[in-house]
């Protein structure tokens, strides 16, 4: 993985992108994935009754990394929620720095 970083990272230092790209360190499809996965597979064995945040929330760490921040989706003006509607971020790797 560390070799196509650093090609990647040389092409876009070659193109003058220095600084201007970056990606995740972490598959947060594939982290996305697991979680739900495991999530589901818990809501059968009925070790998880409904939705549980902190369950979500720790399951998504669990496979993208204790580095992930999290929160739930509030609408500009306040007035609408979704408590079951997680987004995350992760840490960037910058690329041609």
């Amino acid at each position: 993985m560390a070799f196509i970083l650093e090609a990647i990272s040389a092409k876009v230092k070659e193109g003058g992108g220095a600084g201007r790209f970056a990606t995740w360190k972490i598959p947060a499809t594939m982290g996305m994935a697991y979680a739900a996965t495991e999530y589901a597979f818990g809501i059968g064995d009925g070790s998880i009754k409904g939705y549980d945040n902190g369950k979500m929330v720790e399951l998504l760490k669990k496979y993208c990394g204790d580095g992930i921040k999290t929160s739930t989706y509030v609408a500009p003006d306040g007035k609408e929620k979704a408590d079951n509607f997680i987004l995350f971020v992760g840490e960037s790797i910058i690329f041609g720095l």
